[in-house]
């Protein structure tokens, strides 16, 4: 079932600028990057909360950035009569058939902007802000300040709101085949004053790039590039569904970029692939497209994890862990890596430059031994990390206090720090079956009690 967003800036702007104003009075940028502050990735920040914060920007946190209904008591707390109504009536906020109150949509704070994106629950196609969005601007890397910016599969309008070459000196288009994202970015363009030089529409990126006739200095983008099985979640779904290797889109896009590609200028995207504990599989095709098409590349690969571990992220339930790990285990795929592909042009003066270059730069690698650590450090995080397993654990707690136990004694030995943290967490699953529903749950728990800075979505959600 579709659910579209229908919102035009002019029927909404009184409210939102009214909550601008409040946003700003109770400092809620602050607030949130001082729940990034405590540890939390970008995106998962808003559930941990200052147990000392201001009452009201906690509420706002809540409501806007959390998600979390508010009862009526609350909802006079931090609007004014007047303007409640306001935002019931252009359905910014929605009463539920409980009489609770819900925010249509979830307030980014990035840089000097507020990014409107919609809560799951409103929309239809979904519109996808993913975690590595954030660090995608941290390897951007350009020859020439750019002047004309192109963002592929734009989303939310994530990508450019947080490049740093912002006003009307520069132009900026987004493309998404999604109306909802169009709709949404739209929107948070025309409430952050950049419609000016930042435009976003509806399109297919597959075929309407071939229609261009201008080039760009920068083009980026955050394509569907999940490796996707058939009957999962993320089939078909428009922001993730890569195709069986992740690549399906990325080779339709890339023909056009030679034509519409300024000479001095960088393509930049995400990808994720598939490989083994050396590389992904995919390098030789990507090196074949650098030849094909006149460019050079580098591909920086920034996560590195064993499958089992990503099969136990997107499907917890062990049949949807099982349907993921025959996915990989049919591609002979061991490890799942997350990439920054970042491409220039290809000119005489690089004839002695290899067309694509691998380059590791992971904060963890699970394929390699952990790094030195007091084990008994390790005894005193290990029941808060076992507390997940032990509410979906069939046996009663007794059974589980006492395997725990066990397990204790077996984890505390030094030798298990000479193993790799992949291996060993097959070790664990296969000796003790009761806590561990599979290999993917003792790897994550083995990764996390050896690298307490590690923490990837799925431990954020765990300590929500």
């Amino acid at each position: 079932m579709s659910l579209y967003l229908n919102y035009e800036f002019k029927d909404v702007e009184a409210s939102l600028n009214c909550l601008k104003g409040l946003l700003g009075k109770h400092e809620y940028k602050a607030g949130y990057y001082q729940r990034l502050a405590e540890g939390f990735g970008f995106i998962h920040a808003p559930r941990q909360r200052l147990n000392h914060g201001d009452p009201t920007t906690e509420l706002l946190l809540s409501f806007f950035a959390e998600n979390r209904s508010l009862k009526l008591k609350e909802i006079k707390a931090l609007f004014t009569e007047e303007l409640q109504q306001e935002l019931e009536r252009n359905r910014l906020i929605v009463r539920t058939d409980k009489g609770e109150f819900l925010s249509v949509f979830r307030i980014f704070p990035l840089n000097h902007f507020f990014i409107l994106v919609p809560f799951r629950r409103f929309t239809e196609p979904q519109v996808y802000l993913g975690a590595e969005s954030l660090t995608f601007h941290k390897y951007i890397q350009v020859i020439k300040h750019p002047k004309k910016i192109l963002d592929l599969a734009s989303g939310s309008g994530f990508q450019l709101f947080g490049l740093p070459w912002q006003g009307p000196n520069v132009s900026m288009l987004g493309i998404d085949l999604n109306p909802n994202a169009v709709t949404a970015a739209t929107l948070t363009a025309e409430w952050n004053n950049t419609s000016q030089w930042m435009t976003f529409k509806e399109g297919d990126i597959t075929t309407d790039l071939y229609d261009f006739s201008e080039q760009f200095d920068l083009i980026t983008g955050h394509l569907p590039i999940l490796p996707t099985p058939d009957n999962t979640r993320y089939k078909d779904t428009v922001h993730n569904d890569g195709g069986v290797d992740g690549f399906k889109v990325v080779r339709k896009v890339f023909p056009a970029i030679p034509d519409i590609l300024d000479p001095d200028g960088t393509f930049q995207l995400i990808l994720i692939l598939l490989g083994d504990e050396q590389k992904p599989s995919l390098f030789s095709e990507i090196e074949q497209i650098m030849k094909m098409n006149g460019l050079k590349g580098q591909l920086l690969a920034i996560k590195k994890l064993p499958v089992e571990l990503d099969a136990y992220y997107r499907g917890k339930k062990e049949f949807e862990y099982k349907k993921w790990m025959n996915f990989y285990i049919n591609q002979g795929s061991t490890y799942w890596y997350r990439n920054i592909l970042r491409v220039k042009k290809y000119s005489q003066s690089d004839k002695d430059i290899d067309r694509l270059t691998f380059i590791k730069l992971f904060r963890t690698d699970f394929s390699k031994p952990p790094k030195a650590i007091a084990l008994k450090a390790v005894l005193r995080s290990m029941g808060h990390y076992l507390s997940d397993l032990a509410s979906i654990s069939d046996l009663d707690r007794e059974e589980f206090e006492m395997i725990s136990d066990r397990l204790a004694k077996e984890i505390i030995q030094e030798r298990n720090l000479q193993k790799s943290v992949t291996e060993y967490g097959k070790e664990l699953a296969a000796n003790f079956p009761e806590i561990f529903p599979n290999s993917g749950s003792a790897i994550r728990f083995w990764g996390q009690l050896t690298s307490s800075f590690w923490q990837p979505k799925y431990l954020e959600r765990k300590l929500w």
